[in-house]
């Protein structure tokens, strides 16, 4: 199909656009395969290039006809980075044309057709980010423990169409039981390693066990589980749904683990199930930027809003739950005694975490765990609950995650080669109609990365600006890095190869400097977010950015140059330090003349 088909004006002169916090520009529209560019011609205006894949929902509105003669109308354009573009255009004509011009091509489907295979990077590319975060550099002391192995049973993507072709598996168990574990899991996903501790506990995830109503039984997935328990002591599993929604899924054919068939493990569900729910998690997203928009609405009712419309709780539960997950990882917690399979786990307080070794809570009987525990975690298909819960879990407990290059690689790990199906969830916004499958699920784990950097400012080496930049690029890109939904499907379509890597753009030095931390301080060890109500803060330089004029980054210029200053002031109390002891060293010295006696 040649873009020239569906493109029925591709120019219109005396546009008007406007937008919050600039000014009005007047100027010529013109329309290429891949942007909307808006131009005034005049020096030191900037010219707009909007990509249609970035376009979310088109709102048209036409004038009232004058004497029954057409006066044109308004272009609403609402876009998936949240911005809200609005076009007067005086003729009615160019106006339907130009609506339709962009509904054909911000519909296209077909990711052959989107500009990253059309995008030529002008500047040499250093490294190939594509190659960049390879699973034997990313394992590489796991593997050196002689536990672990690299398993390419998913060579040709037959086992799991969703895995990467290489998945780190216990040394112990041989390709042939993943295969038939494989068919026990919903969609293939067996389970894998997803992060080894340095205390050598271990998190891996998988995809829902196929028990169904009949009550199946696989040993081989079994063997896979047992063989990361060490002697006298118990693995932990984590059910991310709700007790009603397993129950529903076992109708389906679907279900969890059981006691007698997991012996060595310890089941629990917590439930993620607004998480799981693509369809409820964007409406909880809409609502969010509803409320963000509302700009004639009382301080209290927006506060309200902002509370009922659910995104804050999503955020808070899911980290509330990686401290659970992490704090069974990392050291001793509680838990009940109780037989029931789904008995909720009782952890203490996630900002108290460091140091407790256990107390009695309420009226249930605790006992204290003094082993760090392997756990595994699943939903149903583990494509976003999961892979949302491992990566929070992992930015708790390893330092390295806290870095730019360590979240590109946790990104790379657990998202994109985990097959996070990034084409699907990313389709619709919060402000077009729901496409099927589309949801916010990578915004909300970088929601919770924010809520990381709000309450350890000083903790982690990028500052929210490289977040922001993830989800601009993760919806809409000239880059290839979040395309499709596997990475099978990246690899057919040819994006390794035809594509340039967001991560190549970003990795260099110039790039780079912009995301720095002027703050950042190394915490060498785990950091536990606060989960009460209060430690929320909506993340207004994404959500407000263009109803409110934001100076998040002039404040951050003013700490950067703070702390050159007190970098400066310290290396130059250091040379005076010295050159003090080299005085009185002189002074003092031996050999030095006695004073005359008077």
């Amino acid at each position: 199909m040649e873009f020239i088909e569906l493109i029925l004006i591709n120019k219109l002169d005396g546009v008007i656009l406007k937008y919050p916090h600039h000014e009005n520009v007047d100027g010529t529209v013109c329309i290429t395969g891949h942007h909307l560019i808006l131009s005034s011609r005049k020096e030191g205006v900037r010219e707009l290039w909007l990509l249609h894949r970035n376009i979310d929902s088109i709102e048209k509105k036409e004038n009232k006809p004058i004497n029954g003669v057409s006066q044109g109308g308004v272009l609403f354009l609402k876009c998936k980075d949240l911005r809200i573009f609005q076009l007067d255009i005086s003729s009615s004509i160019e106006l339907n044309m130009l609506a339709q011009t962009l509904e054909n091509l911000s519909g296209l489907q077909d990711p052959s057709l989107f500009y990253p295979f059309f995008y030529r990077h002008m500047h040499p590319i250093m490294e190939n980010g594509y190659t960049l975060y390879s699973i034997e550099s990313e394992f590489t002391k796991v593997l050196a423990t002689e536990e672990w192995r690299i398993s390419r049973v998913n060579h040709n993507y037959t086992v799991c169409p969703a895995y990467p072709k290489a998945v780190v598996v216990p040394k112990g168990v041989d390709d042939d039981v993943l295969a038939l574990a494989a068919t026990f899991r919903q969609g293939g996903r067996f389970p894998v390693l997803s992060y080894r501790h340095n205390n050598g506990a271990v998190l891996m995830r998988a995809g829902q066990p196929l028990y169904g109503p009949k009550h199946r039984r696989c040993r081989p997935d079994e063997t896979i589980l047992n063989s990361v328990v060490g002697p006298g002591m118990k693995g932990i599993i984590y059910d991310l749904r709700s007790t009603n929604a397993i129950s529903q899924q076992q109708n389906k054919g679907g279900g969890t683990e059981t006691n007698a068939n997991y012996s060595q493990w310890k089941i629990y569900n917590r439930s993620m199930d607004d998480v799981d729910n693509q369809q409820q998690l964007l409406e909880s997203y809409s609502k969010l930027m509803e409320a963000c928009n509302d700009r004639e609405i009382s301080s209290d009712k927006w506060i309200s809003r902002l509370e009922s419309c659910g995104w804050p709780e999503s955020v808070r539960n899911s980290l509330h739950t990686a401290c659970i997950v992490a704090q069974h990882i990392h050291q001793q917690g509680m838990y009940s005694k109780s037989s029931d399979q789904q008995s909720e786990l009782i952890p203490p307080k996630p900002a108290n975490l460091a140091g407790q070794s256990g107390v009695i809570v309420g009226r249930a009987a605790l006992v204290c765990l003094h082993k760090a525990e392997p756990v595994l975690v699943h939903g149903t298909r583990g494509e976003d609950a999961t892979l949302l819960l491992c990566s929070l879990v992992q930015i708790i407990l390893n330092p390295d995650c806290r870095t730019i290059r360590g979240l590109q690689a946790l990104i790379e790990r657990e998202w994109l080669q985990a097959g996070h199906p990034f084409g699907a969830r990313h389709r619709s916004g919060p402000y077009s109609p729901g496409a099927a499958r589309a949801a916010p699920t990578f915004l909300l784990f970088l929601d919770c990365v924010r809520q990381f950097l709000e309450q350890y400012p000083c903790s982690f080496e990028y500052r929210q600006s490289f977040l922001i930049t993830l989800f601009e690029h993760s919806y809409a890109s000239q880059f290839g890095t979040f395309l499709c939904d596997s990475e099978q499907e990246r690899e057919c379509r040819g994006v390794f190869t035809l594509t340039t890597s967001a991560w190549s753009w970003l990795n260099q030095p110039t790039e780079l400097a912009t995301y720095i931390n002027p703050l950042y301080d190394p915490t060498p060890t785990v950091i536990w977010p606060s989960v009460a109500p209060m430690s929320y803060v909506i993340w207004e330089e994404v959500y407000l950015r263009w109803s409110i004029l934001q100076t998040t980054e002039d404040r951050e210029e003013q700490y950067r140059a703070l702390r050159h200053r007190e970098q400066q002031l310290r290396a130059q109390a250091q040379t005076m330090r010295r050159q003090l002891f080299e005085l009185a060293r002189q002074y003092y010295a031996p050999d030095a003349a006695p004073p005359l006696d008077n």
